[in-house]
């Protein structure tokens, strides 16, 4: 089964992927910063959009969802939240919240590692669910299922869950490190992630954008700050929270088209039959 957003489409991340692979690019991109604002809390992670609203999970304690103002970060109200040790992934599918805690599943118990099922109303738990994939650190829906990324031994995993029965219908394996949110951009998914350099560098924290059908990376992309955990996507706007300085950028993706013209004519330009030529 495949995302229904995903049918018959011609992929223009593919042929970007094509375009900048033959050219020899391999060196992450940046992606220019709209706007930025404070984090509600000191250890802020997981985003998702809720309607017009941005949900922000604070898991510094108290645990709580902070619901925002998406244009200046302004606090609208907030929610007591389940228990959460560290990363944290947040979706929203229309109408229920959906949340995964990672990090801190101590012998009392009061870190447990289970998807919930949020009330969007007053951040209360619904149900609890069990997941098929271990230290799970983000999720997203993309409109028919849900999505959620963990980490294994030597690898990591995405899932498409399927929500009535949640029971895996895909799964995606990728030679990632350490991971964090999900977000879907209506056709591809972005996922953060984090490489451990050795302790005279530290952590290397970057974004990837992954064709949802392959398991591809379409393309790898800086972090705007120190760190990046949660992600939430909006209108060609990717939200991204950085927990090391407590703040949440907002970072503008190009225009496809736009995006591929701007590459096609820098490649065609750079050939030594084409320069000086004017179109």
């Amino acid at each position: 089964m495949e995302p229904r957003t995903t049918h018959r489409r011609v992929r223009w991340t593919h042929i970007l992927g094509i375009i900048l692979l033959l050219n020899g690019m391999s060196a992450a991109a940046t992606l220019p910063i709209e706007r930025q604002f404070p984090a509600p809390d000191e250890i802020s992670d997981g985003m998702a959009f809720v309607g017009s609203d941005l949900w922000v999970w604070g898991v510094d304690l108290p645990h709580t969802f902070y619901v925002l103002d998406p244009e200046n970060g302004a606090v609208k109200a907030s929610h007591p939240s389940p228990a959460a040790g560290g990363s944290t992934g947040l979706t929203y599918d229309g109408s229920s919240v959906w949340a995964v805690p990672v990090w801190g599943v101590p012998s009392d118990g009061s870190y447990p590692q289970l998807m919930a099922k949020i009330s969007p109303v007053d951040g209360s738990v619904i149900s609890y669910y069990d997941l098929p994939v271990g230290n799970f650190t983000g999720i997203t829906y993309d409109g028919q299922y849900l999505w959620v990324c963990g980490e294994g031994d030597d690898h990591s995993r995405i899932l498409a869950l399927d929500l009535d029965t949640m029971q895996p219908v895909r799964e995606l394996t990728l030679p990632l490190g350490f991971l964090g949110d999900l977000a879907w951009d209506g056709l591809n998914l972005w996922m953060a992630a984090a490489d451990w350099l050795g302790p005279d560098i530290g952590w290397q924290e970057y974004i990837v954008q992954i064709d949802p059908l392959t398991g591809s990376i379409l393309g790898t992309f800086n972090a705007p700050g120190q760190a990046v955990v949660g992600l939430a996507w909006d209108n060609g706007l990717l939200y991204v929270s950085d927990p090391a300085l407590d703040t949440i950028y907002v970072l503008r993706v190009p225009e496809p088209i736009t995006f591929i013209y701007v590459v096609l004519c820098g490649l065609i330009m750079a050939q030594p039959q084409c320069r000086g030529r004017i179109f």
